[in-house]
């Protein structure tokens, strides 16, 4: 930032007052010596008030931005929380974007509340970032990590920016052994370049060149890595919180192998701080911060575990005199069993003035940190330590003649993703001979690796030497012109752009994430919207179906027992009509059967009555086909309404024997005997004929009886009693009593020779009638009508429940699976609305906190 860009409107108004007085311009008259004097101190004092308000302005200024990245990382991890807690049911399941759907996220990007913005470009600045594959490790969301689960870093430290080379291998030995099945998922991540922080792009020799890996992963296993990603970032962002409300600042200086990385922090401190030697010397992480923070005590601190580091408690390191370091150092790099630290803390002075110096400037505390270089042991360690750890500012160191090697790039790949901007330090420039050629190369390189740092690279990129201006500064007390622009560059961007130094890492980070959860937003969104379409088209598909089974149910299942018997009820009583009918027209029934003479009047009784029981069973079967008939139209009434409507047989069918069913009873005449009605060859014996069958002497003694009165009547009438009487006596006395018992033998006779006559004459209806009688008499008392009408019914009354009760089961069955498809369908349309409604919120969260991050202005 310039000093015009902080200069807050009150002191610019002054510097202007002072700089154009009203009126012409006229040269100042000479003052004298003690005026001149007055006048520079009151200079001075107008300066330093104009630099103390700049920096109150600046600070506030600082803590403002500050405080908002701090808000928006608290509501970034809010939605990291909530998509945590979406493990459950199939549509609770967080599905990361695979590349083989990846064209469904891009369609629906343009959905109102989700912005697929810069999803797959570079948020640093202009173009995709391409990561790399360097020895044993494999880099993920920018960041090289290891093949097994966790780095040591991570298991020891959890927040400590320093890792012990020696455990390094054995605890990654264990870890790969442990991590298997974790690497063949891994190897088997997305290569798309979209995503940055949640990216499970693995590039190895399995994946290299193939284009379509993503298709062996199974979304769930995809899934099941998302949300150990989501838990590591997590991780990541408490602590990017506490950097980032941290008002200190720590330094890093990486580069290559024997890049002078010490050699620079040492012409830094204007003194032999760190050791330095011709080979690699610093294999551990020292760190030096101002003695200040020591109580102005100059000494190291070896710590083996930053982790439980505390100044105060001397049992959490072992203190060495600052002039035994190189000592220490070389016995710890040697494998000293007593010495196995993994950082040395390096409590120094700088004797130079605040406003030179960098550990002792009076704002910030800053701590600069001398890494071991870059190499294939350590890259893992330094990419996660500055992805992913405590540090605020990069120095990186290229030695000139080497320039950057496949590790630096991949470390400025990896770092870039975070930081933004790397502050480039070219040493031993001194010994190149053709300077603008390596600087012009160089700066290629660095276009090309930090898009954002080359933009800026006439304060971010330096070509020096370290070694000539430690030299210099102790045999002249002069810096050289190179290197004090480097620190007076490296001091503004550490204390002057604080914004950008500070904040920065904060902010891309944040971009990053925000622009991986907005594209995950986006995938989800449309995986949902797709199923949510697909649900409702099944519950469109399968409404009219649901709605004809009710309907059935309630006009055909619900009123089933009513058919049933009303269709029983209509057999019965035609059943009724038929039978009683024709036990009143018995008699002229009786009269159909041929009449072949006197001789066979035993077998004309015998015709008349069978003839009389085949009409009775006759009677019978047409009931019995007028209730078949109205028991198959019941049925097929039922079949037709639920035809399309049934559940396939479920086994063995319950098919109803409807002839058995029919048979049973059909030949009983009466309840509680065994009698049977007679058919062609069966003779019936409980209808019995007589002789008196044949003869109806009651009926023509009933007739003589009602004719003799009246005929003596009308005779003692018309003669009178007493002519009557002497008319017999005197007939008598004639004729003589001899002669009149022949004669009453002979008119006895007579009579009866007519009696015969008329009787024989008469007997075809006498047996008729009389038969008749009898069997009409029989069928009454053995209650043969109500018996086949209650038989019947019956029948009829079972044959349908037997028969429906099939076609009911199988109709419920189908009822039942349809209800509960439906009830699934409305369940999982209930979940999707829901997942619907969350990934609408969370895209509009997403979408607001990205807005909210673009208007943190770091860089005035």
């Amino acid at each position: 930032m310039s000093q015009a860009a902080r200069t807050p409107p009150s002191s610019a108004k002054r510097d202007t007052a002072r700089s154009s007085p009203a009126g012409p311009s006229v040269a100042p008259a000479a003052s004298p010596p003690w005026d001149r004097a007055a006048q520079e101190r009151s200079e001075v004092s107008a300066h330093l008030q104009d630099h103390l308000e700049n920096d109150l302005d600046y600070q506030k200024v600082f803590l403002e931005r500050r405080n908002a990245l701090l808000g928006l990382i608290t509501g970034t991890r809010g939605i990291l929380y909530d998509l945590q807690k979406r493990r459950g049911g199939p549509f609770g399941v967080v599905q990361y974007p695979l590349a083989s759907a990846r064209n469904l996220g891009n369609g629906s990007s343009q959905r109102g509340d989700v912005k697929a913005n810069g999803s797959t470009a570079d948020l640093n600045g202009d173009r995709p970032v391409d990561v790399g594959r360097s020895g044993s490790g494999v880099v993920v969301d920018g960041v090289r990590e290891p093949t097994s689960p966790r780095t040591p870093l991570e298991e020891r430290g959890r927040g400590t920016p320093f890792s012990n080379r020696k455990r390094t291998s054995s605890v990654g030995s264990d870890s790969q052994r442990s991590y298997t099945s974790g690497r063949r998922a891994a190897q088997a991540a997305e290569e798309d370049g979209s995503l940055k922080v949640l990216r499970l792009g693995v590039k190895s020799a399995a994946t290299r060149g193939n284009s379509n890996f993503m298709e062996a992963i199974e979304a769930k296993t995809a899934a099941n890595l998302l949300q150990d990603k989501i838990a590591d970032t997590l991780v990541y962002l408490e602590k990017l919180y506490n950097r980032t409300q941290d008002t200190s600042s720590k330094v890093l200086v990486t580069g290559d192998l024997n890049a002078g990385k010490s050699t620079f922090v040492n012409a830094v401190l204007r003194r032999e701080v760190v050791p330095t030697d011709q080979q690699p010397c610093t294999a551990a992480f020292c760190e030096v911060v101002d003695a200040a923070q020591n109580d102005d005590i100059e000494e190291v601190h070896a710590i083996e575990d930053p982790t439980f580091y505390d100044r105060s408690d001397s049992h959490t390191f072992t203190r060495y005199d600052l002039r035994n370091l190189k000592d220490v150092v070389a016995e710890n790099d040697d494998g000293v069993p007593q010495n196995d630290f993994e950082l040395f803390r390096v409590y120094c002075h700088d004797k130079r003035d605040a406003k030179e110096s960098l550990l002792k400037n009076g704002l910030v505390d800053i701590s600069l940190i001398d890494s071991p270089g870059l190499n294939i042991d350590s890259m893992k360690t330094m990419s996660l330590f500055a992805q992913q750890e405590e540090i605020d500012v990069i120095i990186f160191m290229v030695h000139a003649e080497n320039q950057f090697t496949l590790s630096g790039k991949e470390f400025l790949q990896t770092a870039g993703n975070e930081k933004g901007y790397i502050f480039v330090v070219v040493n031993r420039f001194d010994m190149i001979e053709k300077k603008e050629r390596c600087r012009r190369d160089i700066l290629e390189q660095i276009r090309r690796l930090s898009p954002r740092t080359y933009a800026d690279a006439s304060n971010l990129v330096h070509f020096v030497s370290a070694k000539n201006c430690l030299k210099e500064s102790r045999e002249t007390g002069r810096t050289p012109d190179d290197f004090a622009n480097l620190e007076r560059c490296l001091r503004g961007f550490i204390l002057e752009k604080r914004l950008t130094s500070k904040l920065a890492p904060a902010k891309v980070y944040l971009r990053n994430l925000l622009n991986d959860l907005n594209e995950v937003a986006i995938y989800n969104h449309s995986l949902i919207e797709s199923k949510y379409q697909d649900i409702a088209s099944k519950i469109a598909a399968e409404a009219p179906t649901y709605k004809h089974l009710i309907d059935v149910k309630e006009t055909v299942f619900d009123d089933i027992d009513k058919i049933i018997d009303s269709t029983s009820t209509l057999v019965k009583s035609h059943t009724r009509d038929t039978l009683l009918r024709f036990l009143d027209d018995i008699e002229y029934h009786a009269q159909e059967p041929a009449w072949r003479g006197f001789l066979s009047a035993l077998y004309y009784a015998k015709d008349v009555r069978n003839h009389l029981y085949r009409l009775a069973m006759e009677r019978v079967r047409s009931s019995e086909r007028f209730g078949r008939f109205k028991t198959d139209e019941c049925l097929n009434h039922v079949r037709e309404r639920t035809k399309d409507c049934l559940a396939p047989p479920n086994g063995a069918t319950n098919a109803v024997n409807v002839s058995q069913v029919w048979m049973e009873g059909m030949d009983i005449v009466a309840p509680g005997n065994d009698t049977t009605a007679p058919g062609p060859k069966k003779e019936h014996k409980e209808v019995s004929l007589e002789f008196g069958d044949f003869l109806d002497f009651q009926d023509r003694w009933e007739v003589a009886m009602g004719y003799l009165p009246g005929l003596g009547m009308v005779a003692t009438g018309l003669v009178g009693y007493r002519s009557f009487a002497e008319g017999m006596f005197r007939m008598t006395g004639q004729i003589g009593v001899r002669n009149l018992s022949r004669l009453a033998f002979f008119g006895v006779a007579l009579a009866g020779v007519g009696f015969f006559a008329f009787a024989v004459s008469d007997m075809r209806h006498v047996l008729s009638r009389k038969i008749a009688r009898k069997v009409r008499k029989h069928l009454e008392d053995t209650e043969w009508a109500q018996f086949q009408v209650e038989r019947l019914g019956r029948n009829v009354h079972r044959t349908l429940r037997l028969s429906i009760w099939d076609i009911q089961n199988r109709f419920f069955r189908r009822l039942e699976d349809a209800k509960n498809t439906r009830k699934t369908l409305e369940d999982e349309r209930l979940e999707v609305d829901s997942a619907k409604s969350f990934w609408d919120d969370l895209g509009r969260r997403v979408s607001s906190s990205v807005e909210a991050v673009e208007e943190v202005d770091i860089e005035s």
